[in-house]
This record gives structure tokens, C-alpha cells and sequence, in this order.
């Protein structure tokens, strides 16, 4: 007997939705929401490359792609998508077989419902021996030089929804993570972020949220997790495993776009950044 999916009508999504579907202040009729998630952890030695994914949709959008999603996971009989369980064959996925018909039918159909659904789709993946290289005399404590570099991801996906014109330039965009205790000062590297950058206005609140009840984490989490698969496979690796087939077919949406930071990309892109931190602090004083 299936078990039956427990309802994802979240009391977040409701709140988001009857406080910012008018958005008085700056005149938007309606706004966008953006689920970030990553794959890897800085944290573990055993996680060479770390991604993080965003999906974007408005809310008439992501109430559609809620409903695709949740009657797929219901049809299967799971909770929700974790792709490292769904890979592993742990948890909920524990018993069923790589190949398999029902298997193979599960994942292509939740792609469908996000290709179909979502507005846009990003991924930045990055090497940690990169970042290690570059960063290790920077930060005095390991630990932040690590947490810095998801915050960092974040920031390249987030100037990738500002820059998009797959999203409506006058809609305000609302960002909501996966719950992350490493993560903790990202709120307020957002706030400041905004500010330096001029887009108080484009970006409004920042929160996080269990992956469980939003879908909308399941599908960055799916992003999040083949960018990081395919950079490892083809770029760090080299181990000559071909292109993953759910990645192909996310990769050719022109809804969604991969993307990796080398060292030299990330160089440029430190020493760009610095300089326009810089200049807006000198004008803030």
C-alpha cells in the first residue's frame, strides 16, 4: 500500500503569500520566490566539489509545480526528493532497484514537472582545492574560509537572477534556503550584499526552511546535485564516466544554466567584487 504524501500547502507559503503578494512599498503586483539548496559540504574531505542551485517561478507558477510535484512523489509512495538518498538507495529509496522501470519513471517525471514549471534554474559549482588555494591566507579560521564558500555560491546564483531576463525585471524576488546551521550568517551577508549592489528594491526577505515542505528545495536540490556530479565526473575527476542523462536533459532546458568557477574565474571575480566593496564603502563614509 503507497503511503500516502503528507500536504506541502506549508504554513510558509502561506505567510509568504499573503504578506508579499502585494508588495505596497515598492508597487509589485506579485513576486518571485527562489529555493536555494546545495550538494557537498565544504565541511566534509570527502566533498572535493560543492554547488548550490537556485529555482525561480512567481507563485501562481510555483503553486502549479507544487501540485505536479506532490502528486508524483504520492504516486511513488515517498516523502519527498533527496537526491543523495535517491542515488544511495537509502532512506526512503532503500529498497528500490537501480534500473528499475519504477525507479527510472520517478526521476524523469519530477524533471519534467521543474523544466515545465519553473521561470529559471541555475547552478555554480566550484572545486574545493581552488578555493582552498585561493582563500587560505585569507581567513585566519578554516572554518569561516570554508562557510564563506557557500555563501559565495549564493551570491553568484543570486546576481544570476538579477541578471536573467527569464525573470520579470519588476517583480521582487524572495529567497528561501534550505535549513543550514553553517549557513547562518547568510541573512545577513544578504542584507549587506543588497545594499552594496543597490538591490533592496529587486530582492526582498531571505529565510530558510526544511527541504521536506517545500518542494521547491527537492528541485534546487536536484540542480544542485547533478552540477556537482557532472563537474566532478568531467572536470576534477576525469574518471571518464559519460554525461548523466537526468544532467543532459536539465542542461538542455533553456530554462536553466550551469556554470563553474576555476581559479582563474574566481580571481577575476574576488578582485571585482573587492573593488566595488571597496568603492561603496568609501562612499557610504
Amino acid at each position: 500500500m503507497q503511503r500516502k504524501s503528507p500536504c506541502r500547502q506549508h504554513t510558509t507559503c502561506q505567510l509568504a503569500h499573503l504578506f508579499f503578494s502585494v508588495h505596497s512599498g515598492y508597487g509589485y503586483l506579485t513576486m518571485i520566490r527562489a529555493y536555494f539548496d546545495e550538494s557537498g559540504h565544504p565541511d566534509d574531505p570527502n566533498s572535493p566539489v560543492v554547488s548550490v542551485a537556485a529555482v525561480a517561478a512567481d507563485i501562481d507558477q510555483w503553486h502549479a509545480f507544487d501540485k505536479q510535484w506532490n502528486a508524483i512523489l504520492t504516486a511513488h509512495g515517498v516523502r519527498g526528493l533527496h537526491m543523495t538518498d535517491y542515488e544511495s538507495r537509502q532512506g526512503e529509496y532503500r529498497h528500490w532497484k537501480r534500473g528499475d522501470r519504477q525507479t527510472i519513471q520517478f526521476i524523469s517525471d519530477l524533471a519534467s514537472a521543474l523544466i515545465n514549471t519553473i521561470q529559471y534554474g541555475c547552478v555554480c559549482s566550484f572545486a574545493m582545492d581552488d578555493w582552498n588555494d585561493i582563500m587560505r591566507d585569507r581567513f585566519e579560521i578554516p572554518y569561516e574560509r570554508k562557510r564563506a564558500s557557500l555563501i559565495v555560491l549564493l551570491q553568484i546564483c543570486l546576481e544570476e537572477l538579477n541578471r536573467t531576463n527569464l525573470l520579470p525585471k519588476d517583480r521582487q524576488i524572495h529567497c528561501v534556503y534550505e535549513e543550514n546551521d553553517f549557513l547562518a550568517r547568510a541573512p545577513n551577508h544578504f542584507i549587506d550584499w543588497k545594499k552594496a549592489w543597490g538591490l533592496e528594491e529587486r530582492f526582498g526577505g531571505f529565510g530558510f526552511d526544511d527541504k521536506y515542505n517545500l518542494p521547491g528545495l527537492q528541485a534546487a536540490d536536484m540542480l544542485a546535485y547533478e552540477g556537482r556530479k557532472h563537474y566532478l565526473n568531467q572536470e576534477v575527476l576525469r574518471n571518464g564516466i559519460p554525461e548523466r542523462k537526468l544532467h543532459k536533459r536539465l542542461r538542455e532546458s533553456d530554462k536553466i544554466a550551469f556554470s563553474i568557477a576555476d581559479k582563474q574565474t574566481f580571481n577575476s571575480y574576488l578582485e571585482a567584487y573587492h573593488q566595488h566593496f571597496e568603492l561603496y564603502k568609501e562612499e557610504q563614509s
